[in-house]
């Protein structure tokens, strides 16, 4: 799993002793190096750096005091990037190394409250020897109804490729995308060659997660990694940079591994400056590039992601038509939903949703998911005396497999 790491403007430095380094990673790259990232933000579980003294290994995993906190790790590092958007890796399910995953409710919380910060979250899984199209469907199922959701991803580290690693990945990429034909599948890992070739749309990521060596030496093996997938500057999968490990913090003699070296603690703004040189770095400027932050405390020095983050307050547009469906029912010429609420919302055989005219399709039968009208639209179904207009344009994912969408 590699730790890699930096940090921000929370903690001053040392600044001399980071000098050196930093003339390194932001000396002039190629004349196409990248000129943004796409998505920048945290992971979870992060990390936090222990122990207070001596040599730091990979540091812990650990879980933060509430939803907000969150929402300041992932806008702490993504306001270092104007014009980025705000992304999350979302750990599900079990985790090796870490002894209390968050819980379904949990999940359910932080989620909802990510929906209306407009972040982009993509679940990951170290699935061990589990089903990873299994635990696609598991988790989709259970999570794909909130908006924030943008993918799903694998740690190759605690997986071990199915027979031909082509056909496994392009299995869960079809899986994925019966849920959502946007959503998007990851990988991670620090070895460019453990990635497939499948592409499938061309909307592949993948992570290099690179770690434990000095600051100069992981730019190169990042952008390494990256290149690799853009040859002669044509990019062929996004790539993302896991970086800001525990394990690459102290400076010195205190590293466990490869040391001695001063690491991301030595810089006056990790982040920025460590990102600013992993973009120098890249050769191709169309690559969709993303960068994740680990480490999110640290108990040796100065360094809280978790609080005084200026964090946006739009929220998502909401609606108090906006709700469940639990069954799809075919009438004729019309679709019925039936409602959570034992209502049951009846659209017309052509209706306008999310701004695209849909027609009744197929085969009905049993569903699950979100519903919605775009405004003025007249459903014929009544709440109380009320006829039902303008149903919530929020989530159409998971009721689009009832409709055929027309252009």
């Amino acid at each position: 799993m590699h730790p890699s790491i930096l940090k921000s403007a929370f903690y001053p430095g040392t600044v001399s002793a980071g000098l050196a380094v930093l003339a390194t990673l932001l000396m002039p790259g190629p004349s196409a190096a990248a000129t943004a990232f796409k998505w920048t933000g945290g992971k979870q579980p992060g990390k936090i750096t222990t122990p207070r003294t001596g040599q730091v290994n990979i540091g812990e995993f650990i879980n933060l005091g509430g939803k907000e906190e969150w929402g300041n790790v992932i806008y702490n590092v993504a306001n270092k990037f104007p014009g980025s958007k705000p992304w999350i890796t979302w750990g599900v399910g079990a985790w090796p190394e870490h002894n209390a995953p968050l819980t379904d409710d949990k999940h359910e919380e932080y989620l909802t409250y990510l929906d209306g910060l407009g972040v982009e979250v993509f679940l990951e899984v170290r699935p061990g020897s589990a089903n990873v199209v299994s635990l696609i469907d598991t988790y989709m199922k259970k999570y794909s109804k909130h908006p924030s959701i943008k993918g799903f991803g694998v740690d190759l580290e605690f997986y071990a490729w199915k027979g031909n690693k082509d056909d496994d990945a392009k299995a869960m990429d079809d899986k994925l995308k019966s849920f959502n034909p946007a959503y998007r599948l990851f990988f991670k890992h620090w070895e460019a060659g453990n990635m497939p070739k499948y592409r499938g749309k061309g909307d592949m990521i993948f992570f290099s997660t690179s770690s434990e060596s000095s600051p100069a030496t992981l730019i190169k093996g990042h952008a390494d990694f990256c290149n690799t997938f853009a040859p002669g500057g044509v990019p062929t999968a996004a790539c993302g940079f896991q970086i800001g490990y525990p394990a690459d913090e102290p400076l010195g003699n205190d590293h466990v591994h490869n040391g001695p070296y001063d690491g991301w603690s030595s810089f006056k703004d990790p982040i920025k400056e460590w990102g600013d040189g992993l973009l120098k770095a890249i050769t191709s400027n169309t690559q969709e590039l993303g960068f994740v932050w680990v480490t999110v405390k640290s108990e040796r020095i100065p360094w809280d992601l978790t609080k005084g983050a200026n964090i946006p307050t739009f929220v998502a547009a909401t609606s108090p038509f906006q709700g469940r469906f639990l069954r799809v029912e075919r009438n004729g010429s019309r679709l019925t939903l039936r409602l959570s609420d034992g209502a049951a919302l009846v659209v017309p055989s052509a209706a306008d949703i999310l701004g695209r005219k849909v027609t009744l399709g197929g085969a009905a039968g049993p569903a699950s998911g979100r519903y919605f009208l775009a405004a003025g639209v007249e459903t014929g179904a009544k709440s109380g005396t009320a006829p039902r207009k303008g149903m919530d344009a929020s989530e159409v994912s998971t009721a689009r497999p009832a409709f055929t969408a027309l252009d």
